[in-house]
């Protein structure tokens, strides 16, 4: 099959200007924009986790869909949720520094797939961070019409106790990983620098994707 769609990974950037052009045509707020990609170890503050898991779990935010699902978590309410991760983080005397990581993958259109296969598809996607750590995930409508992106929520504190590290070898993981789950949908991950986005021009193409962390 033709791989005729791409996801891009963006990992920072230093000029507002780019940022703001970007979180307004991924349907992001400027700060959301920068807290998840320039600034990632900015939520360090215990009621981070509140307010992140809050603003993604609210219903005026999820889509028609509303897919959403969490991993490591016993009480999948909003207030379980965050119990739990603070639970997490106790057992194993690690509230301090870091409390999570925020995740956000960017589509141009929604997948033209059906809302059973799609929840499944996106779950499988996210289990390979949910196997390890509690998370939650959510999509979310952009600002502009029939444009979808997807708000993880990652414990710092791993489900035996380690501190997160998404390197650039967990990044090559969550690629391959990705692709055998999307190729036979006709989606493919590229990681790429944020200037070779804008060179190349696929900042603005309807069918990309793009990961945030």
């Amino acid at each position: 099959m033709k791989k005729d769609k791409t996801l891009s990974l963006k990992i920072s950037t230093k000029d507002y200007d780019r940022i703001h052009k970007n979180a307004s045509q991924n349907g992001v707020s400027v700060s959301e924009y920068i807290r998840s990609s320039k600034n990632p170890n900015s939520y360090t503050k215990k009621e981070d986790i509140r307010t992140v898991i809050s603003y993604v779990l609210q219903n005026n935010k999820r889509t028609d869909d509303d897919i959403w699902n969490c991993f490591g978590i016993f009480d999948k309410s909003k207030n379980g949720i965050i119990e739990d991760f603070y639970r997490l983080k106790q057992l194993y005397d690690k509230t301090d520094g870091l409390q999570l990581k925020h995740l956000i993958l960017s589509w141009g259109t929604r997948p033209d797939i059906p809302r059973k296969k799609l929840r499944k598809i996106i779950k499988q996607t996210m289990g390979f961070w949910g196997k390890d750590y509690q998370l939650v995930y959510a999509i979310h409508e952009d600002r502009q019409p029939n444009k979808w992106h997807a708000h993880i929520v990652i414990n710092s504190v791993s489900n035996t106790g380690r501190k997160i590290q998404i390197t650039r070898s967990t990044l090559t993981k969550f690629k391959r990983k990705f692709n055998n789950i999307w190729n036979p949908y006709g989606y493919e991950l590229h990681m790429e620098e944020h200037n070779h986005i804008q060179n190349r021009g696929l900042g603005t193409h309807k069918n990309n994707i793009f990961l945030w962390v």
